[in-house]
């Protein structure tokens, strides 16, 4: 046999098995679970935490693709920013002085972070529209 083969008899036996559930009543179920000696609120206590930890990880895994792409866009821009740190400083700085009121930041103390960060929230704000067109 082939693998699409399998795949479409796997696929048709689960669906067979769905249908089989879903003509089956609440009570018959329990029964069922009962007679096989498995505890019903443990197997949908299990159930929850696996669809659980499946949805969650989805979650997870659609914001990590989308928080690189956004990365990437950053850093694939074409900002125009000053080539040396100090003036790096100055412009961000001044940046978030002269920000609308509206406009916040992480950072208060511009001096605790690194050049590479200062570039990052320039390369931001440059995203974001709100540094001036020639720095």
């Amino acid at each position: 046999m082939t693998g699409k083969f399998r795949e479409e008899e796997a696929l048709n036996i689960l669906d067979a098995l769905a249908d089989s559930v879903e003509e089956l009543g609440d009570e018959e179920i329990a029964d069922e679970f009962q007679r096989a000696g498995r505890d019903l609120n443990a197997e949908a206590a299990a159930m929850q935490q696996a669809l659980l930890g499946f949805v969650t990880d989805h979650q997870k895994q659609v914001l990590r693709q989308e928080h690189s792409k956004s990365r990437e866009r950053l850093m694939n821009s074409s900002f125009r920013l000053p080539q040396a740190p100090i003036e790096r400083r100055t412009l961000l700085a001044k940046t978030l002085r002269d920000a609308p009121p509206d406009l916040t930041a992480q950072f208060r103390n511009l001096d605790g972070i690194s050049d590479d960060e200062v570039t990052e929230q320039l390369m931001e704000l440059a995203a974001l529209g709100c540094l001036p067109e020639e720095p």
